[in-house]
Parts: C-alpha cells; structure tokens; sequence
C-alpha cells in the first residue's frame, strides 16, 4: 500500500538558503571554492534586492513574492500607527507579519495549498525571518527559531534530519544564515574579519551539499542559494540634532533608511517640518520625501508604517537622529546596507543549483528577487492561480532545465507561454528605452537569438516525449 509518508518520500526537494548580506561579488575560486565549484554546474543571474534592501523586508519578499508595501514588513524596526506599537526583530506577532491577513509564506503554501488539493507536504525552517508566526493558523512542520551564534554544522545536521524524517519527510525547508552580514557591519565588506565570515558560510554550503550526497537525496535536490542584499563600505555619519530642531517628529527605522512620523501635538506644522528637513538634505546628505512621493517604481509608498516622511542617507553615510551620550571612536570603515537596489553594492547573491536548473548558465537580464517566489511554486508543483503575488515566472523562466521534466506535454507549454510572455513584455519594454533606431535593431535581433534558441530547446523535448 502507497501512503502519504511513502509519496512524501518520493517529493522533489526544494532547499531556500539565504546569506545575510552575502555580496555577488564574494562568490571566486578562492574564497569561496565550494560555492564556486557548484556555480559551474548551476544557474547564476543578476538579482536585486526590493527596497529598502533590509534583512527583514527582503526575506519575506522572498518568501511571499509581494513588495515590502504589500506584506508590510518594511524595515527590521519600525511603527505602526495603527498598532501604536514598535517592531522589533524578536517580534513574531501576526499582526506585524500578516497584518492584512493575505500574506501567503512559500512554506506555508506548500503545505497548506497541497493540503487542499488532498496531498500531505511537510516544510521546515531553520531560523528563516517570519517563519515563526502561523499564517492560516500553520507553522512550519519542522521549526527552529533563530539563535544568534548558532553551530552551523549542528544546523546543516538538523535539516538533514527533517529531509529523513520516517514519518514527516520535509520536501521544502528555508534556511538562514545570519553571516558575512553580522560581521561586515563592523569591519566593512571587505575587511579581513569580514572575509573570514564569507569563508565560513562557504564551508557550510559544502558541507549542506556533502551530506545531501551522503544520504542519496542530492539527485532530487534543488537549491536555491540567495542573500537578501549586499554590503557597502562607509565612512561618515550624519547626526540630524546638529542642524536641524528634531523634538516635533520622532525617526523609526534603521540608517541609512528612516521613517519619520510627526507627533501628533506637531501635526499642525507637518507641511513647515517637512520643508525644514528638505531645505536641510542639500547640505547634509540624505534625502527626503513625502510618502506619497517616493518613486513609483521603488514600491515603498502603501503602507502607513512607511511615515508622513521618508529619509534615505546619500551611499557612504550613515545618519542618525543624535549623537550618542557615549562617544566612541569610529573606525575608518565599516558596513551597512539600505540603499536603492541598483546600486551595485546593494546587490545579493543568487545562484539554482540541481537537476531542475541549467548548468553553468548565467541568466541575462536584471530581475527582481520577488520573481523566486513564482519559480519556488512552479518547481514544487503548487497551483500560482491559488498564490497571487508580485513575481513572475516569465522573467527567469529561462533558468529551469526543461530537460529535467518528464510530465508530459503541458509542462512543456506551460515554459513555452511563459518564454513567449517573456520576450513580448521584455521587447516591448526595452525598445521604448532605445530611443536610436541602430539600438533598436541590435536589441530585437538580440531577443530573436534568444527566442530561437529556448524555442528549439523546448520543441526538442517536445518531440522527445511524444
């Protein structure tokens, strides 16, 4: 007899890593061997980061497809108004991570959605943010909290053990790492310490990957390793009691990203604050705007945790409300993160490795790390129709070996629609930016080639499984 623990044994795996702060440009031959070995037989692209790139936000992006304006988790520390409460990183509350009700963790989708479709899943998370707090009244079957300085062996070990489990096999697990980034904060991206960090991280992803080939599952693993954001070196603080009356509004947030909420005995004197601290950014590094006004194209305007008024610290500053009743000296360099995601500094690791990924492929055009999301649903089988997000497939749908699948010939049509939409949407997009009629033939001979090619891919398996 076939049961439910026997089928969940037979499920294709589907492993989410995520470095904190982990930037592309880490990944070499040698300071990262183990990593750089699985890269010449996997798929590696250019991903950024949502704004603000901060830890929080960009795990649950991650996790939920959606903007940080949608899911509402839009800084590590931050004020609800209509909570009168402040946010904290221990925070697991639901009305801080599913304030709406609607935010649909890959996790719990995986779970719960099957479940619906009478099928029995198992997920884990091992330290991942948000997966803490029930959505649809599910935890993740195998949980661990985060635990700072955690034995990473101890924790590959444990995940293994969920893998195996006789009885509750997990098929999906979120796995957090909270290095370089914890380290890089103090001495910088490229300090020695920092490097160090980043040799470490790599020692566990090799020793992840070695005990999935020890126990067999390897040929039916899939991981995606990602970070959430980059690093950036810097070298100047701004303190805003220094040039500006700072007793009518208070900041919630974290540097260089700010929220700024006017207390409420100031609100009469909101539209003169904010000309203030507008009149005081050209001099002072930072800008600032009304939330209605951030830049559209940011997704960072919805939520009222956003503040009356936003601040981000120009790249290399950092910015805070005072200056500590304690003073320290500050290091020549240090780290931090925040900035708009197509700074290059901003932007994160992503590279899809095992048998439903291309080999040594690089994915050509910038996408979003919301677009996992949509991939994550597609390679565990999930109905996307049951899991609106802000994602799509159709910008990385190029990144999955169509070779892998032996569904049959609506897998394959599926990829195809999805390549097609690709293309029409990326085409008609990126010749509206190519003002030169020369620019405009390059680029559509450009997406002809591609089209061509991941056409014929896909006819081949067509014919091959018929």
């Amino acid at each position: 007899m076939i049961t439910s623990t026997v089928i969940a044994q037979q499920l294709p795996i589907l492993i989410l890593i995520s470095f904190d702060g982990f930037r592309h440009d880490y990944l070499s031959p040698t300071l990262t061997p183990n990593l750089f070995d699985l890269s010449k037989q996997a798929t590696l692209g250019h991903m950024e980061s949502m704004y603000i790139t901060k830890t929080f936000p960009n795990h649950f992006s991650i996790a939920t497809g959606l903007y940080e304006d949608e899911h509402e988790i839009i800084n590590n520390k931050m004020y609800d108004p209509r909570l009168n409460d402040t946010f904290t990183p221990a925070n697991t509350a639901t009305e801080w991570w599913n304030y709406r009700g609607t935010n649909m963790p890959i996790w719990t989708a995986n779970q719960v959605i099957a479940e619906e479709l009478g099928q029995k899943r198992y997920s884990a998370s091992m330290m991942y943010p948000g997966s803490s707090t029930p959505y649809r009244d599910t935890l993740p079957t195998h949980l661990k909290e985060y635990a700072k300085n955690a034995d990473w062996t101890e924790n590959v070990d444990t995940v293994i053990n969920w893998l195996t489990d006789p009885e509750r096999p997990a098929n999906f697990v979120s796995m957090y790492f909270d290095e370089p980034d914890t380290v890089a904060h103090n001495y910088g991206p490229w300090g020695q310490e920092t490097l160090d960090a980043v040799r470490r991280v790599d020692s566990a992803a090799g020793y992840l990957v070695k005990r999935l080939r020890d126990v067999g599952l390897a040929p039916r693993t899939n991981i995606i390793f990602v970070s959430d954001h980059g690093m950036a070196e810097v070298r100047n603080v701004v303190y805003m009691s220094d040039f500006i009356d700072t007793s009518s509004f208070i900041l919630q947030g974290n540097s260089p990203d700010w929220s700024v909420f006017v207390k409420p005995e100031k609100r009469h004197l909101k539209a003169k604050i904010f000309q203030d601290l507008l009149a005081a950014s050209k001099k002072y590094h930072y800008r600032v705007y009304k939330r209605a006004d951030i830049p559209p194209e940011l997704h960072y305007s919805k939520s009222v945790r956003i503040g009356d008024f936003f601040i981000l610290a120009r790249e290399k500053y950092d910015l805070f409300l005072e200056r500590p009743q304690v003073v320290k000296p500050l290091p020549q360099v240090w780290g931090n993160h925040g900035w708009k995601p197509s700074n290059r500094d901003m932007r994160p690791l992503f590279m899809a490795y095992g048998p439903s990924f291309r080999k040594d492929y690089n994915h050509l055009s910038v996408f979003p790390n919301i677009d996992l999301f949509p991939l994550m649903v597609f390679l565990l089988g999930l109905p996307s129709a049951s899991l609106p997000n802000n994602g799509s497939l159709a910008r990385i749908v190029d990144v999955i070996d169509v070779t892998h699948f032996e569904e049959g010939d609506e897998t394959i049509k599926f990829l195809q629609n999805q390549i097609s939409e690709s293309l029409t949407s990326s085409a008609t997009g990126y010749l509206l930016l190519f003002n030169s009629p020369l620019a405009q033939l390059n680029l559509a001979v450009f997406l002809l080639i591609n089209l061509i090619t991941c056409i014929s891919s896909l006819n081949k398996r067509t014919i091959s499984l018929q």
